[in-house]
């Protein structure tokens, strides 16, 4: 026998369909037409549906060598119905001056073919015009398809993948696919706005949520709910000075189709801190009041972020006290001695602390040796009296950026640690 076709196969709407064909006996004797079902599937292609839900077009990804007639080896983007549509319905009749979605191909981010549909246009014309009236437009792995839609409703674009229709515009009204040699991709565009964070000297990365320092993560331009991303931190916090600086971040949508890394700039401002001067007005001594789950620490730290570690606290006072910082929190008070002296940990009452730096120590040496260079925990209420050799504008305390001289002349200043 042999099997004659007897109409056209029709691959441009999806779903099930019949094609007619003929069986015919060599010897000519019997003679049947029947209809053979055949499928129709999406492949590797992306839908936009009119305002009445109807197709606006559909753009499939087919090797050029599968079209009739051509042995091109290029991949090409064809335009069909993709849905049973009337050919001569409008996009969207409600708004038919204005563009209803377009369409734009990139290639190492210069545009090779662009086309506007306004709301009048109809299928027919979408298609005929589409590739310059040739149907498809010839791209090469790599290339970027932005479709806007600026009347998008909900599922209006979509992508189909194992033919299953997904939205990637992620309630934007713009979706990006890419062309790889496996097929189209979403190629979501990340980014991310600064909040301007600003960060206490001391102040612990632990302390620091991520996205505090982000005001929003957009994809595609809008801004996205934070159950559609995460941000992990690749650079440290620095916070031993005060200053401006960034911490390098990375995003990552949790569907795995984009990452970005973006530098979020902070500052470092002084908070709440003594400061002691030195020699020739050099900064010899920063403590910084900082809190942490509740608990109240004092930490010393560089802070000026110009000031020389190595500098003399103030070498014309050799080993004698040129400034000592005592904590009393209310209980077993500790006289001050009448040799100064450091008092270790271990003698140090309960509830009190006693740390001198003498003038032949450097200011690095004053910082590495406070508390044994840990942060010092302070109770709420607690009296943290400050004294300084030479007290005139030597023993200040910075507060909101605004320096605070609080010893009258006198050689103490004296402050109280409260809640807030």
């Amino acid at each position: 026998y042999t099997v004659t076709q007897m109409s056209e196969f029709d691959t441009s709407i999806a779903g099930e369909k019949n094609i007619r064909v003929r069986i015919d006996t060599k010897d000519k004797m019997v003679s049947k037409e029947i209809e053979v079902p055949y499928t129709v599937k999406w492949g590797e292609s992306f839908l936009v549906k009119s305002k009445s839900g109807g197709s606006a077009g559909a753009f499939s990804l087919i090797d050029g060598k599968a079209l009739a007639g051509t042995t091109s080896s290029s991949k090409v983007l064809k335009i069909s119905a993709g849905l049973d549509t009337p050919l001569d319905e409008k996009i969207n009749a409600d708004n038919e001056p204005n563009t209803y979605y377009s369409i734009e191909i990139t290639r190492n981010g210069s545009s090779i073919y662009s086309q506007n549909m306004p709301g009048r246009a109809t299928l027919q014309q979408i298609m005929n015009n589409f590739g310059n009236g040739s149907n498809l437009v010839t791209v090469q792995t790599g290339d970027i398809i932005t479709v806007n839609q600026p009347q998008k409703i909900e599922g209006s674009s979509v992508l189909w993948q194992d033919e299953t229709e997904k939205d990637y515009t992620y309630g934007s009204n713009t979706a990006r696919y890419q062309v790889t040699d496996y097929g189209l991709e979403p190629a979501p565009e990340l980014g991310g706005t600064t909040a301007n964070k600003q960060l206490n000297l001391t102040e612990q990365p632990e302390n620091v949520e991520l996205n505090q320092l982000l005001s929003a993560v957009t994809v595609n331009g809008h801004a996205v709910t934070d159950d559609l991303y995460t941000i992990k931190q690749l650079t440290d916090f620095d916070t031993k000075t005060i200053g401006k600086r960034e911490v390098k971040l990375q995003i990552d949508l949790k569907d795995g189709y984009a990452t970005k890394e973006v530098d979020i700039p902070y500052e470092v401002k002084w908070g709440d801190s003594l400061v002691m001067k030195g020699l020739n007005g050099a900064t010899v001594g920063v403590y910084s009041f900082i809190k942490k789950n509740d608990q109240w620490y004092l930490s010393a730290t560089q802070g000026d972020p110009d000031a020389d570690l190595n500098n003399w606290v103030n070498n014309e006072f050799g080993r004698n006290d040129y400034y000592r910082i005592e904590v009393d929190e209310g209980e077993n008070s500790l006289p001050v001695p009448s040799q100064p002296e450091v008092f270790e940990d271990s003698s140090v009452n309960t509830g009190n602390f006693v740390y001198s730096v003498t003038g032949n120590m450097t200011f690095g040496q004053a910082i590495a040796r406070f508390n044994n260079g840990q942060p010092l925990p302070i109770s709420t209420g607690a009296i943290i009296k400050v004294y300084h050799a030479e007290p005139s504008k030597n023993n200040l305390f910075i507060q909101d950026d605004v320096v605070r001289d609080y010893t009258a002349g006198l050689n103490y200043a004296y402050y109280r640690v409260t809640d807030s």
